[in-house]
Parts: structure tokens; sequence; C-alpha cells
């Protein structure tokens, strides 16, 4: 402390600028003769004050200035109470105040640090920080505002209990209501499993049901089962498929009673008839032996009875009529050797004269044939308009879109005129071969003949489609052009169905995928079945029609929402993944396989275009032979029939034989064909020969 004096009166220590002490009231007259510095020798600060100790007057003096720099320097209670003790050591030195005045500043920094203890604990809202406060301020009561303080505390604590008894409460009410929608979310959990389970329950058994079922109330029984489980899978679907078979079992039951009264009415009939045909017949051939005079008359009258065997007498009479034929046959026979013998020699002698004047006239003798042009003439049957030609083999220039015609099956249900060719729609063409399929659903089949989990790979339709339908559709030239092609397994895009393994096929079915890619709308991929598939059991409706005609679903190869089913084409030509049963025996077939295109074989195949449209039904069909005049045959129309080799080029097959018509009577018209088809001897030896024993013949 520099610059200071002492009162020389009570030795207070002053500023050097006080004019009065304020302890003892002294007037200062002289300052500047009091002033010391404290870092001066004690000795010259002792003569200042005029103390003739001199050392003890330095020590005190010291311990003084020590402890007035402790008290101006200190801010904590400790600070002030070091001050406080210094000055304490030296009492009745100069200020003994400054003991109490340490002291109070002491106490001062306790309260101080007190209070703001406790004030900081008052930041949160913690009820403990609060009651701590507040245990502070009751310790230093009038403490600036510590009352007022401790009263906040209390009130503090009282609004946070009850905040946290509230938010306790609420917390109890929380878990209480989670705990309850647990327990009311796993009792809806158990009763939907447990309802789960019931409805798989259901529906399997009513599947199992379906699958044994053979009569229509066994159908009956599986549809009310499955309409207890509405929405389930395919229950809806399976009700009708249900209540379908069942209709058609009672139609077919009914069907076949009227059939069985029918043909047993049929049967009596016939019994009656055949009677009477058996009376008739051995009635004539009784009349024919008694008016018989040739083998050819015996002969007749044997066969009559040969064709009623077993009735009255008629095999006895046959074995007479054949004993006579036989004899009168060895008399014609002995007469017919007899004369021969004199022709022969007849005929020897005139070849021996034929041969000299064939030597004298050409100067050759052996067997030299003259080879003259055929013509040929036959007599065929014609037949009904409606019937068609055999279809003509594709070639390079069908085009993807073009209709072609390949391979014959029975189409209009007429029998008689034997089966028709099939038109296929080119899907897709690559390295020389042709993905078809048929215009029309051709035939009426069930996917797989036993209601079982089925693939394509074991369904009895791809056993039909590669044995029954391709030697029925194709010969053996045609079947050459069919590519044996790798199938794949395509799965169902919409469900996980296993599909089986992948094939290799002659004739398959489009799958889904491919469906989805050859046709660019429902509208191309309805179909028409033939009335020989209608009549098969294709089920067809007036609702979707194609130009007019009514259209029906079709089977494609891809599984179906399960195992049991095979996906299909609806009558709209919408795609059903969710498929239909296999068993299903009202679906259409529309095979599809890939051709060998070639073009040595162009000649003779017929390629038409497209319509805009899906195609109708053909209700005529060509006719055979096919004529390129009028529909009806007129004479010297040329027609087509048969084949033979004409190009001299074995390598493309056999060309189709052109024919002029020269005569027509009773159905049968005289034709010769439009070109010489060869060159043949009329015999192979230069011998005497009629037609009848020439080689030509």
């Amino acid at each position: 402390m520099k610059n200071l004096i002492e009162c020389p009166q009570c030795h207070k220590m002053l500023s050097v600028s006080a004019t009065s002490c304020p302890r003892c009231g002294r007037l200062m007259k002289d300052p500047a003769s009091l002033v010391f510095d404290a870092e001066q020798d004690p000795a010259d600060n002792a003569e200042k004050r005029n103390d003739p100790t001199g050392s003890e007057g330095s020590r005190l003096s010291d311990i003084y200035n020590d402890a007035v720099k402790a008290m101006e320097s200190a801010e904590t209670e400790e600070e002030y109470k070091a001050a406080a003790e210094a000055f304490g050591s030296i009492p009745g030195f100069r200020d003994d105040e400054l003991v109490g005045k340490c002291l109070e500043k002491a106490e001062e920094c306790r309260r101080d640090a007190i209070y703001n203890d406790a004030v900081s604990k008052m930041a949160g809202d913690n009820a403990a920080d609060y009651e701590a406060a507040e245990g502070l301020f009751k310790t230093i009561p009038g403490w600036k505002d510590a009352d007022e303080k401790g009263e906040e505390c209390r009130k503090r604590i009282g609004d946070i209990k009850e905040k946290e008894e509230a938010a306790r409460l609420e917390a109890e009410r929380r878990e209480a209501v989670r705990l309850e929608a647990e327990r009311l979310e796993a009792e809806r959990r158990e009763a939907e499993r447990l309802e789960a389970e019931r409805k798989e329950s259901v529906y399997g058994g009513a599947v199992e049901a379906l699958k044994n079922a053979r009569t229509a109330d066994e159908f009956l029984a599986a549809a009310e089962t499955f309409k207890t489980i509405p929405g389930y899978k395919a229950a809806d679907r399976l009700v009708e498929v249900c209540g379908k078979k069942a209709a058609e079992i009672k139609e077919k039951e009914a069907a076949e009673k009227l059939e069985a009264e029918r043909r047993e009415a049929e049967r009596l009939e016939a019994e009656r008839k055949e009677a009477e045909r058996l009376r008739s017949v051995y009635d004539k051939a009784v009349t024919m032996v008694h008016a018989a005079k040739t083998a050819e008359d015996y002969g007749a009258a044997g066969d009559l009875f040969g064709t009623i065997p077993g009735y009255r007498d008629a095999d006895e009479l046959r074995a007479g009529c054949r004993k006579k034929t036989e004899e009168i046959i060895a008399k014609a026979e002995e007469i017919r050797l007899d004369t021969e013998r004199r022709e022969a020699e007849a005929a020897e002698a005139a070849k021996n004269a034929q041969k000299k004047a064939a030597v004298k006239k050409y100067g050759i003798i052996g067997t030299s044939v003259l080879a003259i042009v055929i013509i040929a003439a036959v007599v065929i049957a014609l037949v009904s308009s409606r019937d068609r030609p055999k279809a003509s083999v594709p070639s390079q220039s069908a085009k993807v879109g073009d209709y072609i015609q390949f391979g014959s099956y029975e189409q209009d249900n007429e029998l008689s005129n034997g089966k028709e060719p099939i038109e296929w729609l080119v899907l897709d063409k690559q390295e020389g071969k042709a993905l078809v399929i048929s215009r029309y659903a051709l035939d009426c089949q069930q996917y797989n003949t036993e209601w079982v989990d089925v693939t394509w790979e074991n369904c009895s339709l791809r056993r039909w489609l590669n044995n029954d339908f391709l030697n029925e559709a194709f010969g053996a030239e045609e079947q050459a052009r069919v590519v044996h092609s790798t199938v794949k397994a395509d799965k169902n895009p919409d469900y996980d169905t296993v599909p089986g393994n992948d094939t290799t096929d002659n004739v398959f079915l489009l799958s889904i995928s491919e469906v989805n890619r050859y046709f660019g709308s429902d509208v191309e991929r309805m179909c028409v079945p033939t009335a020989y598939a209608e009549v098969r059991g294709a089920w067809t409706s007036e609702i979707n029609t194609v130009g007019g005609e009514a259209a029906c679903w079709w089977w494609l190869r891809s599984p179906g929402s399960d195992s049991i089913s095979a996906a299909d084409v609806f009558l709209d030509g919408d795609v059903d993944e969710d498929g239909i049963y296999v068993g299903n025996s009202d679906s259409g077939v529309r095979p599809a396989l890939w051709i060998d295109l070639d073009d040595r074989t162009a000649k003779t195949a017929s390629v038409t275009q497209p319509n805009t449209t899906a195609a109708t039904q053909p209700k005529t069909t060509a006719t055979q032979p096919q004529t390129t005049a009028t529909p009806a045959f007129q004479d010297f129309d040329k027609i087509i029939f048969g084949s033979y080799e004409q190009d001299n080029d074995t390598t493309n097959g056999r060309e189709p034989i052109e024919w002029l018509i020269l005569d027509k009577r009773d159905g049968k018209a005289l034709v010769i064909s439009k070109y010489a088809l060869d060159c043949q001897p009329y015999n192979t030896e230069w011998v005497d020969v009629t037609r009848e024993i020439c080689s030509l013949r």
C-alpha cells in the first residue's frame, strides 16, 4: 500500500488526500509529512510514526499491511476470515474494527455463497433440488430475498410434485391402456388365427370333397361348404364350378336316361327290323337259287345266304350254293384250258411270223421296248362341296400375322366329308421356322383327367397333344416339318405356384407370358371353337362373340393360383392368372407348334392375310377335289386330285396332279390327266397282249 498516511492520534491508515481521520476526527494539517511506503524499511516508517521501539512497530506494521492487502483482495469467506485472523493477531494496533469488518465481510460472503448455491438449484424441475434450495435459504433468513426465495421454492416444490404425480398417474394410465390394447390385439390376432385356421380347414375339406366328387349331390355339398367361407381364396369361384358340375351331371344323367330309353326303343325296333330283314334276305336268296343257272348266280345266292349266318338253314343252303358253283367253275375251267391250249398253239405260230417280219423290217431281234407317253385316265367320285382339300405346306413367304394351312383335323362335325385343313396364325419367325397357333379352338379337353396337383410336364393334355392330336392332324411328311422344341416352364407372374420342369414337345400350349407377348389385346385373344369342338363340350357365350360367332375360353400351360388349377383365356380374351381347375371339361384347346419353313415347298403353300379382328369360324369348307372354275363341277373343268413326281426335283416332294373332267354321271366323274405324267411300255414283253393282261395296266 503506497502513498498512505497514518493518523498521528489513533494510527489509522488514511489516504494521502484525507484531510481528517474518520476514526478520531483529528485534522490532517500536513499529511505529506506522514506519508510512508509499506515497502520501505520498517525503521523508516517507525520513525515517521514516532515509534521509539522501531523493530516491533515494523513487525506489527508488516502484519497490519499484509492483513490490509488480504482484506482488500479478499473475495471469499475464507479469505476475509484469514484477514480477520491477521488483524486479530495485532489487537490494539491501529484499526481494531478491521477484524469486525473482515468477519462481517466473511459472513456476507458465506451468505452470498449459500444464497447463490440455493439460487442455482432453482434452475431445473427437480423437486429434490428445490427442497435443498429451500433448506439453504432457511440458513440465511433475512439475507437479501432469501425468505421470498424460500417461499418460491416451497410453491415450486408443490407444483413439481403435483406435476410429477400427474405424470405418474398419466404414465400409469398409458401403461394400462397399452397393456389393454396389447391384450385386445393379442385376442384379435388369436381370433383371426383361429378363424384363418377354420377357413383353411373348411377350404381344404371342400377342395378335397370337390376332388373326390362324382355325383351332383357331392358337388352341391362341396358348393355349400365353400359358401360358408365367402371371399376366401377361390371359394366364390369354386361355388360356381361346383354348381356348374352338378348341373352338367344332372343334365348328363337326364340325357343318359333319355338316351337309354331311346336306345332301348331303337333296339326293339332294330330287332323287329332285323327279323324282317333276315326273312326278306332268306326269301330272296331262296328265289335266286331257284332261278340260278351260272356260277355267278349260285355265288351271288351263296353270298346272300352268308349275310344271314345261323338263320334257319341259311348255312346249309350256302354250302350247297358253293358246291354248285365249284362244279360249274370246274366244268368251265376244263373248257377254258382246252380253249387256251388251242389258242396258245395259234399264238405261237403268229409270234414266230411276227418276229420274222420284225427282223426283216428293223434288222434287230430282242426285247427292245417302244416307249410311249402315258396319259392317265381315271374315274373319281365327286365329293360334297363342304369337303376341303389336303392342307398345303407353309413356306418362307409366310409373315407374322398371316394365316397358313398345315395338317387337317375334323372341324365342321360332318364326319362323312373327312377332315378339314387346319388354319394357323403365325406368331413369330426365327431362323427359317415359324411359331403358330391354331386359328380356332380345335377340340375340348381337360387339362388333366384327374383332379390332382399337376404341372404341364405331367398333365394328360400334354400327352394327348403330342400323341393323339399329332398323329390325327399330321401325316408322316407333315410331322417331319414339326420342330421338336424346348418348352419353358414359365412361372405364373401373380402366384408362386410351382410350374414344374422344362419339357421337349412337338405340340404345346402358350404360357401366360407368351400369350401376352404375341397378342396385343383381349380382342385379339378371343377365340371361336370349331363346330366339332363345340359338340365336344367347349363352353361358349352369346355375350362374347367374334364376328357374330360365340367365343369360348381356352387353356394355357402355365399353372394357376395353385397346383390344381391351370391358367386360361376368358371368353372376353382376358388372361385368367387365377386359372380354373384342371378337371374342367369345357375349355377349348388351341395347339401351338414350331414349323420348319422350307422355300422348296413354297409352290404348294397357302398363305392368307389376317383380318383386323379375330377370325370367325368357317361355316363352309373347300371342295375336294378343288376346282379352279365354278363351285359345281362342269365338263372340261380342271381339278386337283392326288400327287405325282412331275418337276423331276425329288427333294421337294411330289406335285399335285391336275385332271380334266371328261364326263360326269351319278356323282362320279371321268377325268384324264392334264399332262403326260410318265413314259412306260404298253407291255414289257413283245407278245400278243390285251389291255386286260398288259403290264401297263
